[in-house]
């Protein structure tokens, strides 16, 4: 899956850089695209560390979602397919953006669900 993430971003820098009528030494080409694929990355992975931690944050402070394990459930999903969004507006990598979000938000706010909650998103 990260490997898919890496070609798709690859793809979108070395697509971008070509797309202009670039008249630069080669050495220029290959530090922007080495820029650009870090800042990329780095980005998507910012996004879905935050939208884990702002999701997580209000499951803590907010206990009324343990009584409705559907609206537990559905507020999960809605926050990664928020980072998704987010990150697709801004040009960077949506994969990347929803394996992290997943990733923290199996982290940190598997403890923030009711038992019906842990089960269904587990």
């Amino acid at each position: 899956m990260v490997n898919d993430a890496v070609a798709i971003i690859l793809f979108k820098v070395v697509g971008d850089i070509f797309d202009h009528d670039n008249d630069q030494a080669v050495g220029i080409i290959l530090a922007t695209i080495v820029w650009k694929f870090v800042v990329n990355v780095l980005a998507s992975l910012a996004i879905g560390g935050a939208c884990a931690l702002i999701c997580s944050k209000l499951f803590q402070v907010s206990r009324f979602l343990t009584h409705n394990p559907v609206a537990e459930v559905t507020l999960m999903y809605m926050f990664g397919i928020l980072s998704y969004v987010i990150a697709e507006v801004a040009n960077m990598s949506g994969v990347i953006t929803v394996l992290v979000c997943g990733i923290c938000l199996a982290h940190f706010n598997f403890y923030n669900l009711s038992i019906t909650g842990q089960i269904s998103t587990g």
